[in-house]
């Protein structure tokens, strides 16, 4: 028999192109942050009331930025207006991180909420003035604490009720660090350590200070002094070099020293160092230095006399802010440099910290998901158990974001269907077979919320499940399901990322205690292989591997039409991840970091219970209402994995702590087969967390729609886990004995998407 096949493929790509890598710093502009003034308004400082409408920027000793970039602020020196200045100003950007869209100088329709002035030296009642000025500053604790330094080393803690919000501030209290003259300041990431920066003329040395809790200033234990002409910056007798700003990357692996001379605009450097163990000074080693005059000098020749004062950072570390202050008649300004990679300026820095944590969500991610596609499938079996017929294949979509979740249904569906096709090998329905043959497709998106050591991440995952069960006797199953699964971590605020690919086998079971009670049981074994991302590119690959198990009663109680199902569940699993090198100076000049060998056990402890309504019977077909509670409590200890610079001894360990112990999970849905072949089950679930992170949730929604085509027609779904995950979505139909199909498909895992679509016309003679 010969097949002739004519098709044609109509197909669009979208590429981007390479980008060449090259260590750099690139001036991007100056602001001056206007007044209200600059937009015709009348705006005072809701603290003080004290008009808003002079340059925000007057002697800017330092700068920050929200996490969202979309907010700059500065700490300002001058106290040409006495204690009720406006020492601390904030204004809105209207886009991240780029200052030159300034609402008050550029924005359409700017407002009085685009800009906001606050006098700490107020706000404290004088416990915090300094000569009525301030000149420094650092906010932590998701722009819910603000930490503001003035001129004769007092620490002021001031708290918002409304992150980022100035006009809420409220004053908490001070440290005073006494004879030390300082000059900056800066706390770890999580809060429990302060470093101090003096600003004696020649000398610099950072101070370090242990916090008996996050950002708690009321006490403090001084560590060690480190002289940092020690640690490899220059300075020479009676040149002014002065210590002006100090900063560090979010996970303490780097800090950044600002040297700038009080006599001259034309030597000032940025220092950078790389710690052995994160956050510990002692451990520094300079791994270069910036010269601000290479950029400065470009500049018109009216702007030559800037001298840099303070610096910030980008939540992502690909830009830098400096300000500078102008001799004479100068204007002060707020500078952004572009950096070519996160905090590149003598060489890149990776975000460790989080790039663990995103190996641990997607690990325990892997569990969630397997098990959860293994508890469906008891559920299906459960509410057909009198069928002869068990097959089934569907496709899930479990959307974290509950406006992708209903987008989704409009063009994302799973079939219950006779034929099923994967790669066009059909698996066909026997009901003579005591087997059972199912599949399952998930999709989920995921959000989670940053913590005080790891950034906010989103997760996406696409799963394929194949299954195959038997009944023994009236309600005895047992069965074995393979899933295949690609996992996507993007950390938020950062050019980092972490994917990861999942195999795993389950061995699963029901056993029936008596006609109303069973157990519920999964085992399985996962392989795991993590791909490290930096800027796009593959710098590390990580092998896992991982053992899981499940066991959920259950016993049924019918109260009239409702059936109950009250029921607890116990998940434990231990996974082991390989040691590693992520080689980040493949992409950019940077230290490699090696990650130990390490394994970590996680668990959960769920009560609650199932409902579903005894089938409703129309001239349509069948109605089966189900839902379901459980309070869940995550059993998982803190996970400490250890890693270290490349060519250090010392070890750093990054402590990964659960997001939430106590969550509760409901969902509630509808299953519905009509009588002529439409098979459609619509289930809503969400999940809360009830005590950190509890303003986090998480809405899923599960969309199965399917329909039995005729004989001489066919939908069919494919998926190619081998070929980059490769998905199709066709329509066969019989025309006068010539198959005609309609496809389209995409990769999932290209990082050039693929979109195609054609048109297939094939016979048989």
């Amino acid at each position: 028999m010969k097949k002739i096949v004519l098709f044609l493929v109509f197909s669009f790509f979208i590429s981007t192109s390479a980008v060449a890598e090259a260590l750099s710093v690139t001036w991007k502009g100056a602001l001056i942050p206007g007044g209200n003034t600059e937009s015709g308004l009348s705006c005072t400082a809701t603290t003080n009331g004290v008009a808003l409408d002079r340059d925000r920027t007057e002697d800017p000793y330092d700068v920050v930025m929200s996490d969202d970039g979309l907010q700059v602020f500065t700490a300002n020196r001058s106290g040409d207006a006495g204690m009720n200045s406006n020492q601390l100003s904030m204004n809105r950007l209207g886009t991240p991180n780029e200052i030159l869209t300034d609402i008050m100088r550029n924005g359409s329709n700017p407002t009085c909420t685009d800009m906001e002035g606050a006098s700490p030296g107020e706000i404290s009642g004088g416990a915090i003035t300094g000569s009525n000025i301030i000149e420094g500053l650092h906010i932590g604790n998701g722009g819910s604490t603000f930490m503001v330094l003035d001129t004769v080393g007092k620490i002021g803690k001031f708290n918002l009720t409304t992150p980022y919000d100035i006009s809420t501030m409220s004053y908490e209290t001070v440290f005073d660090t006494g004879d030390i003259k300082i000059d900056s300041m800066h706390f770890s990431r999580d809060g429990t350590k302060l470093f101090t920066l003096t600003s004696n003329t020649d000398a610099p040395a950072v101070t370090t200070y242990s916090l008996p809790a996050p950002f708690d200033i009321s006490s403090t234990t001084q560590i060690h002094q480190v002289d940092l002409a020690d640690k490899g910056i220059i300075v020479s007798a009676a040149s002014h070099d002065q210590g002006f700003d100090i900063e560090f990357n979010p996970d303490g692996s780097a800090m950044f020293i600002m040297m700038a001379n009080t006599n001259t605009a034309n030597n000032n450097f940025v220092y950078q160092f790389s710690l052995g163990i994160n956050y510990d000074v002692s451990t520094a080693v300079k791994v270069g230095r910036w010269d601000m005059n290479d950029v400065f000098l470009n500049r018109d020749a009216d702007e030559l006399d800037g001298q840099p004062r303070g610096m910030g950072f980008s939540s992502d570390g690909m830009k830098l802010f400096v300000v500078e202050i102008m001799a004479g008649n100068g204007v002060d300004m707020i500078n952004q440099f572009d950096l070519e990679c996160p905090y590149g300026l003598a060489q890149c820095t990776s975000d460790s910290a989080s790039n663990l944590g995103s190996q641990v969500q997607l690990a325990k991610q892997n569990i969630n998901l397997n098990t959860s596609v293994i508890f469906k499938r008891f559920e299906w079996v459960k509410r057909n158990r009198n069928s002869e017929n068990l097959n089934s294949f569907n496709i899930n979509i479990n959307s974290h974001n509950p406006l992708l979740a209903s987008l989704a249904k409009k063009f994302q569906t799973s079939k219950y269907i006779n034929r099923a096709s994967l790669n066009n090998n059909s698996l066909s329905n026997n009901k003579k077979s005591k087997w059972s043959y199912w599949s399952h497709g998930d999709i989920s998106i995921g959000r989670y919320e940053d913590t005080i050591v790891e950034k906010p991440k989103h997760i996406k995952t696409t799963g394929l499940t194949f299954g195959a069960d038997r009944k023994y006797g009236d309600n005895k199953f047992a069965g074995i399901a393979i899933r295949y699964a690609e996992n996507g971590g993007k950390i938020r605020s950062t050019v980092q990322r972490t994917d990861m690919e999942s195999l795993t086998l389950n061995i699963y079971g029901i056993i029936p205690r008596d006609e109303n009670k069973y157990i519920n049981a999964v085992l399985g074994l996962s392989v795991l292989r993590f791909d490290q991302k930096y800027l796009g590119q593959l710098t590390g690959e990580r092998n896992g591997k991982q053992a899981f198990t499940a066991l959920n009663y259950r016993t049924k109680k019918s109260y009239g039409d409702l059936n109950l199902t009250p029921s607890g569940r116990f998940t434990y699993a231990v996974t082991q991840l390989s040691d590693f090198t992520n080689f980040v100076s493949t992409v950019k000049s940077a230290t490699d970091i090696i990650y130990e060998e390490d394994t970590f056990e996680n668990g959960e402890v769920a009560a609650g219970f199932l409902f579903n309504l005894n089938d409703i019977v129309t001239s349509d077909g069948i109605f089966r209402p189900n839902g379901g509670l459980e309070i869940v409590y995550d059993i998982t200890p803190d996970i400490k994995l250890e890693y270290s610079n490349q060519g250090s001894s010392n070890v750093n360990t990054a402590t990964i702590k659960k997001y939430s112990q106590k969550n509760i999970r409901g969902n509630i849905g509808l299953e519905t087969i009509y009588n002529n072949g439409i098979t459609l089950s619509l289930n809503y679930e969400r999940f809360q967390h009830i005590d950190s992170h509890r303003y986090s949730h998480t809405d899923s929604f599960l969309i199965k729609v399917g329909y039995i085509s005729e004989e001489d027609s066919e939908f069919a779904f494919n998926f190619d886990p081998l070929q980059t995950s490769q998905m199709e979505l066709s329509y066969i139909k019989d025309v006068n004995g010539f198959d005609v199909k309609v496809g389209s498909n995409y990769s999932m895992a290209s990082q050039i998407p693929d979109y195609g679509a054609n048109i297939e016309v094939s016979s048989k003679f």
